[in-house]
């Protein structure tokens, strides 16, 4: 799945696709620090 990149300008006018793809990155960020803490285990 490729993320796509999250663009300054389009924080400013926080629009929903804005936020959606924010939560998408979030989401991911919390998957890799996951498989990141079961590795270090």
């Amino acid at each position: 799945m490729g993320l796509l990149p999250l663009e300054y300008t389009d924080c400013l006018t926080d629009t929903p696709h804005y936020r959606e793809n924010l939560r998408a990155h979030e989401k991911e960020l919390e998957r890799t620090s996951q498989a990141i803490k079961g590795l270090i285990k």
